[in-house]
């Protein structure tokens, strides 16, 4: 079947995804849980734009993560035998990570809300849940890098050289506090996989042009309609 619009757009989605990541998981940074009722107040009294912005940003990356995920599948599926382990495991690795950049985006919006009717004791105890939200994060990118580290080495789906980085992005995620530099190299890992697929559909869809013509060539000719014959 030949690649339509929609499918040649869904690899762009990586690179919107690593643009949207760092507003979401980088532009607001309130006061951890060691900081008192009052400094958390003060902090979201003061940054209401910042805080609205990065929960918006959460929103989109939950779209955008699950479309380029679909892409990401869709590569790797395409040259996995029978079973789709690979592909499977990436995919759900990016569906864990939206939800978790989403979640935390939502955390934010409802301690600025809390914040703005001064529910301090709300606010703390959001802050302690936030404390914790780079769990689900890590979780799903050992998952995504994984499936698409190995996936990508054995479909060739991916250059070996982005295969093994993605692989030791996946190692990394599992070694504690260098998780924390996986987070801020993921955006670059996104923007440079979704334009690896986009390129990908190029000879893909230059290869269905050629089976197109084959096909085409070494089609019989129609008999004549025996009305026009007589």
């Amino acid at each position: 079947m030949p690649i339509t619009r929609f499918e040649r757009l869904l690899p762009w989605c990586g690179l919107i995804a690593g643009i949207l990541l760092v507003p979401a998981g980088l532009l607001a940074s309130p006061p951890g849980i060691h900081a008192t009722a009052q400094d958390q107040l003060s902090w979201y009294h003061a940054h209401q734009v910042i805080t609205v912005a990065a929960g918006a940003a959460g929103a989109y990356f939950l779209v955008v993560m699950l479309m380029f995920g679909t892409a990401l599948r869709q590569a790797l599926r395409s040259g996995e035998p029978a079973e789709s382990s690979y592909s499977t495991v990436a995919f759900a690795g990016a569906v864990v990570v939206a939800l978790a950049i989403c979640s935390d985006g939502m955390l934010t919006l409802v301690s600025a809300e809390a914040a703005s009717n001064h529910q301090a004791s709300t606010i703390i105890t959001l802050a302690y849940v936030s404390d914790l939200s780079w769990i689900p994060w890590a979780a799903g990118s050992v998952l995504l890098f994984l499936g698409a580290g190995l996936g990508g080495l054995r479909t060739t789906a991916l250059p070996r050289w982005l295969s093994i980085a993605t692989i030791i992005l996946a190692a990394a995620c599992l070694l504690g506090p260098a998780g924390a530099v996986v987070f801020f190299v993921t955006p670059l890992w996104l923007a440079v996989t979704g334009l690896v697929l986009w390129r990908r559909l190029g000879p893909a869809e230059r290869q269905q042009a050629r089976k197109v013509s084959r096909t085409g060539r070494n089609r019989p000719a129609r008999a004549p309609d025996a009305s026009t014959a007589s």
